[in-house]
């Protein structure tokens, strides 16, 4: 029953495989959600100057964008305005 362990499509070990299964998985993971971002807007209360961040992560980003715009129209309408980020 010893010998050499069976060896992966391609002839490598399947350590190898999975090790490089396991990089492409993390790489495709790391472009898609980089995509899932919009920029986001900072408002400010000028009574008070107080300040928040329109932001949405996890869309795609055409939805974040129309989440970040509602966002950014419904503080405007109480006033708030938009600030340099």
């Amino acid at each position: 029953m010893g010998g050499a362990p069976p060896l992966a499509p391609g002839g490598r070990s399947w350590s190898d495989a999975m090790k490089q299964g396991l990089s492409l998985v993390l790489l495709l993971l790391s472009v898609a959600l980089a995509g899932c971002t919009a920029p986001s807007v900072v408002m400010q209360d000028p009574k008070t100057q107080e300040t928040l961040r329109c932001e949405a992560t996890g869309f795609t980003a055409e939805l974040a964008q129309l989440v970040i715009d509602e966002c950014r129209k419904n503080y405007e309408k109480a006033g708030w305005v938009q600030v340099p980020s």
